[in-house]
């Protein structure tokens, strides 16, 4: 099939990529020209594992265009998959104004024409919005919609840092239609592509509904096992062998995903969605003591971690590995972009050294902590008091410490040795 998708961010990309590899035809669509740009050339504007490689392939097996002009990209599909942002505010407002946007973009070429059209909605939105906000936008601009349009919504299940692999083998996927299951075809079409994975239907708004559940329950597994772990150190537990024995009950369906105590929580997904969840229950006029716990429990432990950070001697700080976590370039309410900007603030000298680093988003986001970016990995190892260990990467980094240095280890993982120098961990 012929498959345009507005928004070349992460989402986007990912599913372009994923719906290539499957011998489909991807036309991104952006309005910024230079994610296009990055997109004609064959290459990813996002990092993240397997993208990179299918997005090449894409591109020079002729199944790949880009374009910042919604009327060719619908000229050039049967089906449009909307991967723009949802950014949510502090108090959990979600800003649905570039979906809005978008579909009000895409009625106005669609009225021109007389084709059919699929349109999917992937963006994480809040229950209700495709009833009352995008279905009546598109009638309001192309009353007829209904004739020859079909809406539907797919919420999107990817981990950054195994989007590919989650894509594929996913528990399940969901989508969301109107009460006439007119668009079921053509999503069974495109996302059912394998036997293992089911496919589910539902109405939009339980569709729109169960990302937050997915994201608010991994939200809460991240806080249950930072907090726990947290009071069990201080009381001299084994923290490594007590988590090891919870897991170890697997009879209940305890997933071990999120349930290792590490860093708190960060990311696109789970802070922005918490708080989307609990202005939900404002609006709601439902108490929500538990999820209010989480994100104050996953701040507590942002403090906690820095003033481990700050109990330990030595002016100058190495942050090595800036990004909310593992094999990614997303620095997007990373715990340690915090954690660099309590530590200036509490007067250390600080350098990060993170060779993934997304330069220009922290240019756009915090272009007051570039100045604290520096890229001789040599140099701001023997520079560094102590180092703060946020990568995988850390090979070239353990040969350069010495026995006068300290390393916090966030990795937690107990078979790391750094050349002599004293070793610390979180728990």
């Amino acid at each position: 099939m012929n498959i345009s998708v507005f928004g070349l961010g992460y989402v986007g990309m990912v599913n372009i990529a994923c719906l290539a590899d499957l011998g489909h035809h991807m036309i991104g669509c952006d309005i910024k020209q230079q994610k296009v740009n990055i997109l004609k050339k064959g290459e990813s504007t996002v990092l993240e594992p397997g993208v990179d490689e299918r997005i090449r392939v894409a591109y020079e097996t002729g199944r790949l265009e880009a374009y910042t002009d919604a009327k060719t990209c619908v000229a050039k599909s049967d089906m449009a998959l909307i991967c723009v942002g949802t950014p949510s505010d502090a108090e959990g407002n979600v800003n649905l104004s570039y979906i809005r946007n978008t579909a009000a973009e895409l009625s106005e070429v669609l009225k021109e024409t007389d084709k059919p059209y699929t349109i999917i909605f992937r963006s994480t939105i809040p229950p209700g919005t495709i009833e009352e906000e995008i279905l009546p936008a598109i009638a309001s601009r192309f009353p007829e919609y209904a004739t020859r349009v079909k809406v539907a919504f797919l919420p999107e299940f990817l981990r950054e840092g195994n989007a590919v692999k989650d894509f594929f083998t996913c528990s399940r996927i969901i989508a969301g239609v109107d009460a006439d299951k007119s668009a079921e075809a053509a999503i069974t079409e495109v996302f059912g592509f394998s036997n293992e994975i089911p496919l589910f239907f539902t109405d939009y708004r339980t569709a729109e509904f169960v990302k937050y559940v997915d994201n608010a329950y991994h939200a809460a597994k991240v806080a249950f096992a930072n907090e726990l772990y947290s009071i069990g150190s201080r009381m001299g537990v084994n923290v490594s062998q007590a988590n090891e024995l919870f897991l170890a009950d697997d009879i209940l369906n305890i997933s071990t995903k999120y349930l290792r105590p590490g860093m708190p929580y960060g990311g696109s997904c789970l802070p922005k969605d918490t708080r989307a969840l609990l202005h939900f229950g404002k609006l709601a006029e439902i108490e929500t003591p538990f999820l209010e716990g989480v994100a104050a429990s996953n701040t507590s432990h942002k403090q906690r971690i820095a003033e481990t950070v700050l109990h330990e001697k030595g002016q100058r700080v190495l942050i090595f590995g800036l990004t909310f976590k593992q094999n990614t370039d997303d620095i997007r309410e990373s715990p340690f972009v915090d954690l660099l900007g309590e530590l200036i603030a509490r007067g250390r000298d600080v350098r990060v050294y993170d060779e993934k680093l997304n330069m220009t988003a922290l240019r756009i986001e915090h272009p007051h902590l570039v100045q604290y970016i520096y890229s001789n990995l040599d140099e701001c190892a023997n520079w560094a008091d102590l180092i703060v260990l946020n990568e995988h990467r850390y090979e070239p980094l353990q040969q350069l410490c010495t026995p006068q240095q300290r390393v916090i280890n966030c990795l937690n993982d107990q078979a790391i040795h750094f050349n002599g120098a004293e070793l610390r961990f979180l728990y």
